[in-house]
């Protein structure tokens, strides 16, 4: 009987647990687009919802103010109660992104 070298057994392991977590990853660039562009506009500045542009007053809020406000809405924003934990730290980190270019 062949026995495979455990370092084979451990870097084939380690390539599909990588590759797994790639899969579990979420964009948040996707997020935003489907979610929020419509009303907050690709370039943040707002159209039917508040501005998320740096120095606003969306723009300022903290993370936790963000998630709050996406998971159970605030003033005329619906809340987006189907989106994952996952999802909407990718959509803050993404509008943060876009918000230090």
């Amino acid at each position: 009987m062949n026995r495979v070298p455990i370092r084979l057994v451990a870097a084939a392991l380690f390539l599909l647990s990588a590759c797994a977590s790639a899969q579990d990853q979420v964009d948040g660039a996707t997020v935003y687009a489907t979610n929020c562009s419509s009303c907050h506009g690709l370039d943040l500045q707002g159209e039917i919802g508040a501005s998320l542009a740096p120095g606003s007053e969306a723009g300022d809020k903290t993370d936790a103010e963000w998630g709050d406000a996406i998971r159970s809405g605030i003033g005329t924003m619906p809340a987006f109660r189907g989106l994952s934990d996952a999802e909407v730290a990718a959509v803050i980190a993404y509008v943060r992104q876009l918000q230090s270019e």
